[in-house]
C-alpha cells in the first residue's frame, strides 16, 4: 500500500532529478554543493528515504525554495 509519504518522496525525487539534469549537474557535483553523499541523492531521486535536513540542503544548493520539489 502506498502512503502519502511515499507519494511525496516519489514526487520530490522526480522533481529533484528533473531540476538537476536541467541544470546540467552530475550527482557528484550536486553532492558537493549540498554537502551530501552522492549515493544519498541517488536514493532520494529514486523515491527513497527523505529527511527534512536533506530537503533544505538540496534547496539551498539549487537556490530554490523547498516547495519547488513538491510541485506536480
Amino acid at each position: 500500500m502506498t502512503t502519502e509519504g511515499d507519494l511525496a518522496a516519489n514526487l520530490f525525487g522526480k522533481n529533484l532529478l528533473k531540476i538537476r539534469t536541467e541544470r546540467g549537474l552530475s550527482l557528484r557535483k550536486l553532492a558537493v554543493l549540498a554537502e551530501m553523499e552522492h549515493h544519498q541523492i541517488l536514493n532520494i531521486e529514486k523515491g527513497g528515504d527523505l529527511r527534512l535536513s536533506s530537503i533544505y540542503k538540496l534547496a539551498k544548493a539549487l537556490e530554490i525554495s523547498p516547495q519547488e520539489f513538491f510541485k506536480k
